[in-house]
């Protein structure tokens, strides 16, 4: 629970801190490291995600990418703590 405050602080601070600039569309190199990965996701999951998007601030696709990005984390860690444990 506590990495979900977290990444709400994080994504609140951002906010805050980097107001938002229009999008260059494909001509950053930010969006040259980023590739496509579409999801089918439930309407009711999606509707959350956008609510959830717009209150911050962000966008759908970056609120998207740190929750990957935590649960990456979390999993690798968990990972790890196994394959210490078997060892």
């Amino acid at each position: 629970m506590s990495n979900a405050i977290n990444l709400l602080k994080w994504l609140t601070v951002k906010k805050e801190v980097e107001p938002k600039k229009k999008p260059r569309k494909h001509h950053t190199w930010e969006y040259a490291k980023r590739r496509p990965y579409g999801l089918l996701l439930r309407k009711d999951v999606v509707e959350y995600l956008d609510n959830v998007a717009k209150r911050l601030g962000v966008s759908r696709s970056m609120l998207v990418e740190k929750i990957l990005e935590e649960f990456v984390h979390q999993y690798s860690s968990y990972e790890s703590s196994m394959s210490n444990k078997s060892v």
